[in-house]
């Protein structure tokens, strides 16, 4: 995953969040001053230190473009599962233990690709088995799809990070 420069003024929740989306997120603190021209938006908030007192950056603007070119999302487990909302993609179910299930059997050729991996539930796994959905007459929910990170930050927005919606295309400015 991709190197975040995390400043003092971000919120402790995002950091968590994108941590959770395994990014390596590395510290950095600002002088007052330094932040002044760049500061787009504050949280209601204020951070305070002995020497001074500063409202909390909820938006910077960079000075300088940082080169981050990586939109993929890594392919594991967790990942297709969030992909997936934690739901069986067969029968629409949130309960019990959710498995991956690989659209085409592997033992038919299939890989462990984006496009072949699913959210199954114990039960609609299992009935499956080495088989696929259209012999089996399962219907998916939704066709599976490589995501983008762009969508994973979406779904972090919190409402405390609302004015962070126009910067992830969320809505316009």
């Amino acid at each position: 995953m991709g190197n975040i420069l995390v400043t003092d003024g971000m919120a402790e929740s995002a950091v968590k969040d994108l941590r959770k989306l395994g990014h390596k997120v590395t510290e950095k603190y600002f002088q007052p001053e330094e932040l002044e021209g760049g500061i787009l938006v504050n949280y209601d908030a204020k951070v305070h230190s002995p020497s001074t007192s500063m409202a909390l950056p909820s938006v910077i603007k960079v000075k300088e473009f940082i080169h981050y070119n990586s939109l993929n999302v890594e392919i594991s487990r967790k990942n297709i599962i969030f992909r997936d909302n934690h739901i069986c993609q067969y029968c629409g179910t949130k309960k019990g233990p959710i498995t991956i299930d690989h659209i085409l059997p592997k033992g038919r050729g299939g890989n462990d690709t984006w496009g072949n991996l699913v959210a199954a539930c114990q039960s609609c796994n299992q009935r499956k088995g080495d088989r696929t959905p259209e012999e089996m007459g399962m219907i998916l929910r939704k066709q599976p799809k490589r995501p983008s990170r762009i969508h994973y930050y979406q779904r972090h927005v919190k409402a405390l990070q609302s004015d962070w919606r126009p910067y992830l295309f969320m809505e316009s400015f």
